[in-house]
């Protein structure tokens, strides 16, 4: 069969009317020939892009990476979505295909075809803005260029304030209006080169590359709170909104898309918080903060399954009679890596996080386990008390569960002490005297802790069941001192002698300390001058130092 020769013209005009986005480059990257529709695309014309390279141009991040186009082996293909910049800046998604072509004479180019994706994919349809998935492609764009030229890139994580209850107040189709006008106002903001995406709901994120110094990002985020605090027009109703903005720059607050943008998050909650329509900084140490606040969640989550609690006890000694009044339960953390980690850094976690309601439960059974294994080993009876926290206090199960527990270690109620706050109570008055009755119809002891401290409000003691009060060691500590410190405390000792109550003095550590509560008639002292918390195996040392002996005694 006789071979068909093709006109070199011919293949040309196909090559030049395709209605794919074509180049021919040379292995080194520059371009040879251009087709009408990629000069369509990208806004440049024939002139601006022959002879130049694609890296040079900026249109996208090199696809290619590092693999040799000059090795005599290499078979170079590759395919994938990059994010193109055009001649004015605007980015478009783009499908690339690189491929060979060899011709005859061993001369080989690389040839770039670009197709179009649908908007939906790069787009958000509402505001018109790229997506939450283009961004991510600008992100990669900005790291790799800033790395390769040693540039200094900020992200804006931009958060409307009130934004919600536009939309609970005069509905979906206002909230959807002020999206898109806002989204204008957003735009019109940057400079030339930067992006915004919507990443969904009323939440941005922009992208300001190599930025040459913090002020340039401030003025752009300033500029965008001037134009949101502007009024919006909607349907001839005026509207007003701010906008909470948190900045993160790169390399300093991370080296990639996940760390940059968790940073600004982080820094945009930070500007709500301190009063909204303002922009915050993201802060390195804030950030290495909660990185460990979250390890450290995670393994608390852990610590109760893998044995990793454990409970220490501080005796109160009874004044009158010289004997150990209670032990009170205090919960120590042994992590395995970090050693005894201290409750005030793990119990404010536990009570935000809801785990403090588990852990909880595990230090009454663990406290109520160890009271009836003293006994059966023939020590004397006493109370063991443990601190509730509000959320316990404020279930309305509680007493149920106590009582379950109280069946299940067959601890006589009576030795069981439960230790509440009060600001604890406070916060839900009605509810905590009802589930205190409850405990206290149960035959358990009930205290309050802390107590001057919160709203020390008098009247609410005759309505509480309570058996004992502990004043806090802050007025204990400087006693001998301070005058007003002396007045409140006698005070408060007075008080609960006139209802029937016992005082216990918590943070006695001196002898001075412990001899004005003796001249004040309290009843029963708590602190580092009597004893230190020990561990539950350590009891029958204390016990022999104390001389005390295995008969009962009501508490």
């Amino acid at each position: 069969m006789k071979s068909t020769c093709i006109d070199h013209d011919l293949l040309y005009q196909v090559f030049y009317q395709m209605n794919q986005g074509m180049l021919i480059c040379d292995l080194a990257g520059k371009i040879l020939m251009v087709n009408q529709h990629f000069l369509n695309m990208s806004g440049f014309s024939r002139e601006e892009v022959e002879g130049r390279g694609v890296q040079e141009l900026g249109l996208h991040n090199d696809p290619l990476g590092q693999q040799d186009p000059s090795s005599s082996h290499s078979q170079l293909q590759w395919q994938g979505e990059v994010l193109v910049r055009q001649k004015n800046q605007d980015l478009h998604l783009q499908f690339l295909e690189v491929s060979m072509i060899n011709q005859r004479g061993n001369s080989t180019y690389l040839q770039y075809t670009y197709r179009n994706l649908h908007p939906i994919a790069y787009q958000d349809s509402l505001t018109q803005l790229p997506n939450r998935r283009c961004f991510q492609h600008c992100m990669k764009r900005a790291l790799a260029m800033a790395h390769r030229q040693d540039q200094i890139f900020a992200i804006f994580y931009l958060d409307l304030d009130r934004f919600k209850f536009v939309n609970d107040t005069l509905g979906h189709s206002y909230g959807d209006e002020l999206l898109k006008e806002a989204a204008k106002r957003l735009k019109s903001c940057l400079r030339k080169g930067d992006t915004i995406a919507r990443m969904g709901g009323d939440e941005f994120l922009c992208l300001l590359p190599n930025i040459g110094e913090e002020r340039e990002a401030e003025g752009v985020a300033q500029k965008i709170l001037d134009a949101l605090a502007r009024p919006f027009f909607l349907y001839e109703q005026e509207i007003y909104i701010t906008a909470s903005i948190g900045i993160s720059l790169y390399p300093y607050d991370g080296d990639d898309s996940e760390a940059l943008i968790t940073s600004a998050d982080e820094a945009m909650y930070r500007a709500k918080k301190q009063g909204r329509n303002l922009y915050e900084w993201s802060k390195a140490e804030v950030h290495a903060g909660s990185f460990e606040r979250l390890i450290l969640e995670n393994s608390l989550r852990k610590a109760l399954i893998q044995d990793q609690l454990l409970l220490y006890y501080q005796p109160q000694l009874d004044l009158k009679n010289e004997r150990i009044m209670a032990m009170e339960a205090l919960i120590r953390w042994y992590h395995p890596d970090l050693g005894l980690i201290s409750p005030g850094d793990f119990i404010p976690l536990a009570e935000e996080t809801g785990l403090i309601l588990s852990i909880g439960e595990w230090v009454i059974r663990t406290a109520c386990e160890q009271n009836k294994e003293w006994q059966r080993r023939g020590y004397p009876a006493i109370r063991v008390a443990v601190n509730l926290s509000a959320n316990h206090l404020l279930q309305k199960n509680l007493p149920d569960k106590v009582a379950s527990i109280l069946k299940e270690t067959e601890l006589d109620p009576k030795w069981l002490e439960l230790e509440i706050t009060e600001s604890a109570i406070m916060q839900d008055r009605k509810t905590a005297v009802q589930i205190m009755s409850r405990l206290k119809d149960m035959g358990i002891h009930l205290s309050v802790d802390d107590f001057g401290t919160g709203y020390s409000s008098l009247t609410y003691l005759t309505e509480l069941p309570i058996d004992t009060l502990k004043i806090d060691r802050s007025f204990i500590r400087d006693i001998a001192e301070n005058q007003n410190n002396r007045a409140v405390t006698h005070a408060i000792i007075s008080l609960a002698h006139n209802l029937n109550l016992k005082v216990v003095a918590e943070g006695v550590e001196t002898d001075e300390q412990l001899d004005r509560m003796k001249e004040r008639e309290c009843d029963a002292i708590q602190g580092y001058l009597f004893s230190r918390p020990f561990p539950p195996d350590k009891l029958s040392d204390f016990i022999n130092l104390m001389g005390m002996k295995g008969e009962e005694k009501d508490a």
